[in-house]
């Protein structure tokens, strides 16, 4: 009897791969302002791993985002550096810091959020998508701290873009960085 009960316990407490426990996990917040909710890491699934806590970050190469010419997008490839399959679940963080040594932590927006299982040596994408500046309101970019969903493991690299155009103080920023997993149209 108190094996049946351990059972129907187990299986009220799963979550689905996609699915967030809690309320609201997934949907979209702030009035639809395109930020996802929160990235509660999904430990109940089917085939459930560890979550990833040795991920090496790889910076790929910028090519045009969805906004056309105007805005461009950044590949950030994160790879399992471990020796077992683990899962990882949400946004990365993303930071630039400029030539003036201010900095700018990306909003998080776009796709929706899901666990991506991982095998040793295997990647997933995610997309900071940024406006490129050369005029008068560019801001010159020298850096970007990667920090993988779900660890403090922040890896600094030269920013290979030039310049962006700042837009810390917007409500809905064309600079900003998505969630492990997603697909990009035109991404190779």
């Amino acid at each position: 009897m108190a094996v049946v009960a351990a059972v129907g316990l187990l299986a009220a407490c799963s979550v689905r791969v996609g699915e967030t426990e809690g309320p609201g996990g997934g949907g979209e917040t702030g009035g639809g302002s395109g930020v996802k909710g929160p990235d509660t890491f999904t430990s109940g699934v089917a085939e459930a791993a560890e979550q990833c806590a040795e991920v090496r970050v790889a910076l790929g190469e910028a090519k045009p985002g969805e906004g056309g010419p105007t805005q461009m997008r950044l590949p950030l490839t994160m790879t399992n550096a471990g020796g077992t399959a683990c899962l990882l679940r949400g946004f990365p963080g993303a930071r630039l810091k400029g030539q003036d040594s201010q900095t700018w932590d990306l909003t998080r927006s776009g796709a929706e959020v899901e666990d991506v299982r991982l095998t040793p040596g295997a990647s997933t994408t995610a997309y900071l998508t940024y406006l490129p500046e050369t005029g008068d309101q560019r801001w010159d970019v020298t850096t970007v701290t990667v920090t993988p969903p779900n660890t403090d493991d922040s890896q600094v690299f030269d920013w290979p873009a030039g310049s962006v155009l700042r837009q810390d103080a917007a409500t809905h920023p064309g600079t900003y960085v998505g969630p492990v997993g997603a697909w990009a149209p035109g991404a190779a």
